[in-house]
Parts: structure tokens; C-alpha cells; sequence
């Protein structure tokens, strides 16, 4: 099973608990008291992340008399939406780690079976290993996100997919974007154009698509359940 995990990042809520020590008693009785001190930070944009539906894509299973012994197969297209809710406008940037870098397949034939001879390396996920075999791979493409600007407000779905690697400088692409692992690049919504900027927004939908391939029966030997066990961490940082 693929699990996506979600990070949560740079939300600021915080309690704090703390007893002062009662007083001694006095001769013949007395009070005694104890303070609590409940103390916190409240960020008016934090925002709350989530997968619709839940982060899992299950393609559960798959026999292995399905798979060539040669070449690597492909298997069926899945889609996610990964929510982002916020408590007021704010800019939400998307990034993604690969938790099974090392597993990847990043030969040409896999990228053609991906369904993108042109992908970067970083471009490619991992699958998970089976004894020393690699499982396999997959891609994880986003297109432009819907977003509501206002409390309340219609959803509507921006230009361009945006992408950048320090926040300052933006790519916009109207067509879904491969995502790059390892967090190195940073994705977020908003129109087209060589000037784009992110826009500012209390909800994005990002719409996912994830993309596998199994590798073959020559290099990855199936004599009994293989799970495939592909992970990644998405993180929205805001502001």
C-alpha cells in the first residue's frame, strides 16, 4: 500500500501548564493555593492539512503473472486532493520528500513506463524494496489549484501551477507539474505569466495525480505477498 504522509508546518499553537508550590501551613490551620499559568500562541493564519479521503492510494492486489518478466508495467493512473484550510489569507507553499528515495528506479525504460520519457531523476518515487530488489516506482504530478479567497466564498480554479526554489522566484505552468522529492522545489497556485506570484487564499485544493510501474519478474523474483511501500511527505509551509 502507498501511504502519503501529511506534515503540518509552522503552526503556532502552544499551552503551557505550570503549579506554584503551596505556601507552608500555618499553626492551626490554614489555606493553602496552587496557579495555573495556561499560556500559548495564537497564529490568526495556521492552517490545517489534509488528504480528501484519507492519504492512502491502494492498489491492492496485484498478481504477479500480470507483470513482464522483461519490462517494467505500468499500472493505473490514481488521484488525491491535497486540502489545505486555513483561518485567513494567507500564502500556502507546498513541498514533498521521498521517504523511499533509495528504492527508485530511474533507468529510461522506467520513465517511459511512467508515462514521461522526459522526467528528471528527482522527479521519480520509490516503491519500496523487496530483499535487494526494487519494487518499483512512481510519479506524483499536481495540477492548478482551486481556491477560496473569502469566507464562505465560491471555489475557483487558478491559472497555473507555480513552482520555486527560494519562495522569491516563480515558474507558473497551466499544464500538471511533475513534483521534485527531496524538497528542493516549492509549489503553489496562481496565474500565468512570467511575473506570477502566488495568491493569497484561506483554502486550496491541490488536485494530485500518482502515477506506478512495477519492475520486472527477472529482477524483482515474486515467490510469495510483495507490499509495495511507497511513502512521501508532504509538508505546506505558510505565511
Amino acid at each position: 500500500m502507498n501511504q502519503y504522509m501529511i506534515a503540518k508546518a509552522a503552526v503556532l499553537v502552544a499551552l503551557g501548564a505550570a503549579f506554584a508550590a503551596p505556601a507552608a501551613a500555618a499553626e492551626g490551620g490554614g489555606t493553602f493555593s496552587a496557579t495555573l499559568n495556561v499560556t500559548g500562541t495564537l497564529s490568526p493564519g495556521a492552517c490545517n492539512v489534509s488528504f480528501v479521503g484519507g492519504g492512502d492510494v491502494d492498489y491492492s492486489n496485484i498478481t504477479s503473472d500480470s507483470l513482464s518478466a522483461t519490462n517494467y508495467t505500468a499500472l493505473t493512473k490514481h488521484s488525491k486532493n491535497l486540502q489545505v484550510a486555513c483561518g485567513a489569507n494567507t500564502n500556502a507553499y507546498v513541498s514533498v520528500q521521498d521517504n523511499r528515495s533509495t528504492s527508485a528506479i530511474r533507468l529510461a525504460a522506467m520513465k517511459t513506463a511512467l508515462g514521461n520519457a522526459s522526467l528528471n531523476d528527482e522527479q521519480i518515487f520509490g516503491l519500496g524494496m523487496s530483499g535487494t530488489a526494487s519494487i518499483g516506482a512512481y510519479t506524483i504530478s499536481m495540477g492548478p489549484a482551486s481556491v477560496v479567497t473569502a469566507f464562505g466564498g465560491t471555489a475557483t480554479t487558478q491559472p497555473a501551477v507555480l513552482s520555486s526554489a527560494d519562495k522569491a522566484t516563480w515558474t507558473a505552468s497551466t499544464t500538471p507539474v511533475a513534483l521534485t522529492s527531496g524538497g528542493a522545489l516549492y509549489y503553489s497556485a496562481g496565474p500565468s505569466g512570467a511575473d506570477a506570484t502566488p495568491v493569497a487564499a484561506r483554502t486550496w485544493t491541490f488536485p494530485l495525480s500518482v502515477v506506478a510501474a512495477l519492475n520486472n519478474t527477472t529482477d524483482l523474483p515474486v515467490k510469495e505477498d510483495v507490499l509495495l511501500d511507497g511513502s512521501a511527505t508532504f509538508t505546506v509551509s505558510y505565511q
